[in-house]
């Protein structure tokens, strides 16, 4: 099984976008529109994964924040 790899806001991370890895899509327990997301990422340096669960509905709030900081990025390189 090939994982989907999208990017996400995640406050954890040095600029709050992360490349990460989609484990699961899970019913959201209170809202059935809603679904949680289990994801990880590596860390700065690549030593480790760090583990998530956000849902469709926050990751939806935060798409602007997400897309001008990946913009960000392609311009530094």
């Amino acid at each position: 099984m090939k994982e989907e790899i999208r990017y996400l806001y995640d406050n954890r991370a040095t600029d709050n976008v992360v490349k990460a890895h989609i484990i699961a899509y899970l019913p959201h327990p209170e809202r059935p529109d809603d679904k949680l997301i289990v994801y990880r990422w590596f860390g700065i340096h690549k030593q480790y994964w760090w583990y998530g669960v956000t849902d469709e509905e926050e990751q939806d709030l935060w798409k602007d924040y997400v897309q001008k900081a990946l913009k960000l990025r392609k311009e530094r390189r």
